[in-house]
Order: structure tokens, then sequence, then C-alpha cells
């Protein structure tokens, strides 16, 4: 843990300032995981219990929970909207074959529209078909 050498020095102090910082991330690592765990709980038996009781319980009998949810927003997706994606893949698509003289990479994508990986592989799929459907409809020359 790099202490050695104060504590060959007789530099006690030294030596436990810098033990410091590698004694908590040992720490973090045994106790971040379960701290996350407990923050994302829901207590869904007591939501059962108010939902059947149809009221709350006494708070005096039961002490209070902080109870962080972490959940993304809802995202619908309409056809217009799916529609929109895909001209704008398309847009930049073009402008990077222009700039690069290759196809945009789902990578790109995903950052620029702002999107999921999964919807910005669908899409580069998609683009990249209708680019091989019209390079085989063009003539040769």
């Amino acid at each position: 843990m790099n202490v050695a050498d104060p504590i060959c020095a007789g530099q006690w102090g030294k030596a436990g300032f810098d033990a410091v910082g590698p004694l908590l991330l040992i720490g973090w690592a045994e106790v971040g995981p379960a701290l996350l765990r407990s923050l994302q709980i829901v207590d869904i038996a007591q939501d059962q219990r108010e939902d059947h009781d149809g009221s709350a319980s006494d708070p005096v009998a039961e002490p209070e929970r902080a109870v962080l949810v972490v959940q993304g927003p809802t995202i619908e997706t309409t056809a217009a909207d799916t529609e929109a994606k895909s001209e704008r893949a398309r847009s930049l698509n073009r402008e990077h074959l222009d700039r690069y003289q290759r196809p945009i990479s789902a990578e790109n994508l995903r950052r620029e529209l702002g999107v999921g990986a999964a919807t910005s592989r669908k899409l580069c799929a998609v683009v990249r078909s209708e680019m091989q459907t019209a390079m085989a409809a063009a003539p040769p020359g």
C-alpha cells in the first residue's frame, strides 16, 4: 500500500495518511454496492399494506425509511418520431460520407441523435441497407 518507506523511516503520521486512500477504496468496494441497492429498494409490502388498509400505517410504530427510486423516463415512440429519426440519420450519414468517405457508425449516430445503443444500431442498419440498395440499383459508371 505504498507505506513501506514511511514506516521504515519511522514517519508514522505520513504512513497513516498515505494508507487512508487505499483503505477507503477497499471499504467502499465492500459497502458501496449494498448502499446503492438499499437506496433503490422500494418497500412494496408497505405500499400493498397501505392499499389494502386504505390508510397509511402508524408512523410511530414503524420508523420512516428514506427511499430513492431511480427510474428513467418512459418514452413512447410514434411512427412520426421514428421517421424523423430515420431521416435525421440519413442526413447525418450523407454528411459523414461527404466528409470521411465512409458510412456513419452506430456510435456517432447514438451521440448525434441522443438515442440508446440499440436504437442507433437499428438506424445504422436501416441507413446502410438503403445505401446498399441505392448503390446496387445505380448503373455502373
